[in-house]
């Protein structure tokens, strides 16, 4: 399974509980008053855990910079999917945060690549300062190699 595979998988299963869990608060409707709701639930610690620990093993093995720039592709373009989905939406924006090792690991080109999509996928007022901090790493690897200006 490659690391793009893997990430899919976290991101699959945490989708899968918050359904599961969004299914059986149908059933029980808050029974006693007690739940909370998906958004209250351990998955979402679990989720930032193994998000966590499958990207800082990217970071510490590398990959390669096509493979990387995939990946990354991925987990920013991967919270449009559910903009609808409160819960989901704003979890897989937070997450992004967990990226800045690797976008640190990129090439001036791919950086700009990353950097104008990313760009283009989130409005400036929806910006957690998760995406703040990644939108200016980007910056700052894009220009890796610019000449400084005399």
């Amino acid at each position: 399974m490659t690391e793009l595979e893997e990430v899919r998988q976290v991101y699959r299963e945490y989708e899968e509980r918050i359904g599961a869990l969004r299914q059986s608060s149908r059933v029980t409707g808050g029974l006693l008053g007690m739940g909370g709701g998906p958004a209250a639930d351990s998955c979402n610690d679990r989720f930032i855990d193994a998000l966590r620990e499958r990207l800082q093993a990217v970071a510490r093995e590398g990959l390669p910079e096509e493979e990387l720039v995939e990946l990354l592709d991925f987990i920013y373009e991967i919270p449009a999917r559910y903009r609808d989905d409160r819960v989901i939406y704003w979890m897989f924006l937070a997450v992004q945060g967990l990226t800045e090792p690797l976008v640190r690991q990129l090439s001036p080109a791919c950086a700009r690549g990353l950097l104008q999509s990313y760009q283009g996928r989130y409005r400036p007022f929806e910006r957690l300062p998760a995406q703040k901090n990644i939108l200016r790493v980007l910056k700052e690897r894009a220009r890796a190699g610019e000449m400084p200006a005399i």
